[in-house]
């Protein structure tokens, strides 16, 4: 419950990280849209998402206001969105190409501690060798081997033990099908707030599903992601 000799933010939520992760939004929704009390929803997200004392939400505020502001930067050319795509998609074949474990490589240098990564890439590497065994159902939610028996701290990493792979790559559709719904070219019939808006929410499903590499969302949080792709 503490770091840096601090206590951790919670607030009503089930735990620091989801917390910060839910003012994380709420920040950028403030940033980018007009709403009632502005500046104070700014003030009060800003404050949350930094007292949570994790990782995970100050890295996706950084990365949510850097697509933000590519996005306004470069609001005039119509191809802007596929470009940061296919950038993206080379990356990760290049990660991949590169490094002998690349999501080992991402939650090692993406945390407060070197313990807290190792442990991660430890935890991605044994839940990949049990699931494996059964991939496409999963282990279910029954009793765990005692190796992965523990908290999970990745989204994917749940649903692909309890559903499969599958399980985990639907949920990933969800996200990412909602998030590419066009909201430019022959208009929609959106109003200019309504088409920033739709934008914002495209970037927070992906904020949303860069999290959960090493964040599993629950509890209020999932209801939040449910709402989002919604």
């Amino acid at each position: 419950a503490h770091r840096l000799g601090l206590l951790r933010a919670t607030g009503p939520i089930e735990h620091p990280i989801l917390y910060g992760f839910t003012c994380t939004i709420g920040l950028l929704l403030a940033v980018s849209i007009p709403i009632r009390g502005r500046r104070f929803a700014i003030f009060s997200c800003t404050l949350g998402t930094i007292l949570a004392f994790s990782s995970a939400p100050i890295q996706t505020m950084l990365v949510g206001f850097a697509l933000l502001s590519y996005d306004r930067i470069f609001s005039r050319i119509a191809f802007r969105w596929s470009a940061v795509i296919i950038a993206g998609a080379v990356a990760v074949m290049a990660a991949f190409l590169i490094s002998n474990s690349p999501v080992g490589f991402i939650v090692t240098h993406l945390t407060f501690s070197p313990e807290s990564g190792y442990y991660r890439e430890w935890t991605w590497h044994m839940v990949g060798l049990y699931v494996s065994q059964s991939p496409w159902v999963g282990l279910g939610y029954g009793e765990m081997p005692e190796e992965i028996n523990h908290s999970i701290d990745s989204l994917w990493l749940v649903f692909a033990i309890r559903s499969g792979f599958p399980g985990a790559v639907l949920i990933a559709l969800s996200l990412f099908g909602a998030a590419v719904i066009l909201t430019k070219g022959r208009k929609p019939d959106l109003t200019p707030v309504e088409a920033k808006l739709a934008t914002t929410l495209g970037i927070l499903l992906f904020l949303t599903a860069y999290i959960s590499f090493t964040v599993h969302l629950w509890g209020t949080t999932w209801i939040l992601t449910g709402l989002l792709i919604g």
